[in-house]
């Protein structure tokens, strides 16, 4: 840092040009780094002492007097360091307004930029702030993290509108776009009027058939030569719960197979007549462990377990009913759990079950709820 040099409020100009420098009362300074930051605070740049003043840190000439001297000029913060950085005027790369609480970052590579924006499983909604005109593109990232890139040196390489949307009401589900087909709004059934909206149909909620697996212990627990003995249920679902929830599955484990129909396209008489573009998403809810969907006899792509929904219109049939099976295996605790005193471990009784703890269940299955939201595909 000896040729750092501070210009027009920015402390290395040439790069990586910080905008401001942030001290915490629990860092230590020397009387040569506080008079370098006393050169840099009259040269313009923003140098925040949070929480008070540093501690002295003894070395070579100086007294903790002149070291007071030297840091007299700079104004502690009494307020947060973003209210001081705000009153400052400067501005993140990348910021966000927001009902909840999202974690953001900034990150270049060659000629693309790309910003991260995480939110922790709590839903809430808001706007990400960007420092930078470049074009955005949307990756299509799994999990709870979003990740936009920025450039505009990348329509050669991906499909790019000519257009792109700046604002969407609540009922559009999605905004897909190919060269083929163009820029496409997903709009589902809203009793409001938004930018964009159009009346199509309700969210159709579905009973399911659950077939179980049952995996359990043979009737000699030392036979190793049987994975597990399998033995089928079958039970009908009003409402989706976990399966220690249900009476006939509290210690059970294995694999369920929900299945339920539904008609196609929906007949309740929102959806106007004539319309050829009817398309819809099949969500089932919470993941607890894994699942396979399908629709037809037709297995989906895996889902993003954050946000288990899928587009189905490909796999649709008008005119009839259509079937739905989710498949989802659960862990063996459920079942374990209610033997475990029985089982040996090294010739011992499981610690578990020696220690008097709980041996609470864990949920399993489809969670829900599931639904088929119905969409018209517009094209804009």
């Amino acid at each position: 840092m000896d040729a750092a040099y501070a210009a027009d409020g920015t402390l290395a100009p040439e790069g990586p040009a910080w905008q401001a420098l942030l001290v915490e009362s629990s860092q230590n300074l020397t009387i040569d780094a506080a008079k370098k930051l006393k050169t840099w605070a009259e040269a313009g740049l923003p140098v925040i002492l949070s929480g008070g003043m540093p501690g002295f840190y003894p070395f070579a000439n100086g007294t903790i007097g002149d070291y007071t001297r030297e840091l007299s000029s700079l104004s502690d913060s009494l307020t947060g360091v973003a209210q001081q950085l705000s009153a400052d005027h400067i501005a993140p790369l990348v910021g966000v307004k927001t009902n909840g609480r999202w974690y953001t970052t900034w990150s270049e590579a060659g000629d693309v930029s790309y910003t991260l924006v995480y939110c922790d499983l709590v839903g809430s909604t808001g706007e990400v702030l960007v420092a930078t005109s470049e074009m955005p593109y949307f990756c299509n990232a799994r999990g709870l993290t979003a990740i936009i890139a920025f450039s505009d040196k990348l329509q050669e390489e991906l499909p790019t509108p000519r257009r792109h949307v700046l604002s969407i009401p609540s009922n559009v589900l999605d905004v897909k776009y190919s060269p083929s087909a163009g820029l496409n709004l997903h709009v589902g059934w809203s009793d409001t009027i938004g930018a964009v909206c159009l009346s199509d149909d309700e969210k159709i909620p579905l009973e399911l058939d659950l077939g179980t697996q049952h995996w359990e212990a043979p009737a000699d627990l030392s036979d190793d030569q049987i994975v597990a003995v399998k033995r089928n249920t079958t039970h009908h679902l009003r409402e989706l719960a976990s399966w220690d929830k249900i009476p006939e599955l509290v210690n059970v484990s294995g694999v369920g197979y929900y299945n339920t129909t539904f008609s196609w396209p929906p007949t309740n008489g929102r959806v106007r007549s004539g319309v050829s573009t009817l398309g819809a998403y099949l969500n089932v809810g919470r993941v607890t462990h894994a699942l396979k969907i399908i629709i037809n006899g037709q297995q989906l792509p895996p889902v993003d377990f954050f946000k288990a929904e899928a587009d189905i219109t490909p796999y649709l049939q008008n005119g009839e009913a259509n079937e739905v099976m989710v498949v989802v295996p659960t862990t063996m605790w459920n079942y374990l759990r209610g033997i475990l005193p029985d089982l040996r471990a090294a010739g011992s009784t499981p610690f578990p079950a020696l220690s008097g703890v709980p041996l609470l269940p864990m949920d399993a299955g489809l969670l829900g709820p599931v639904t088929v939201v119905p969409y018209e595909n517009m094209k804009v």
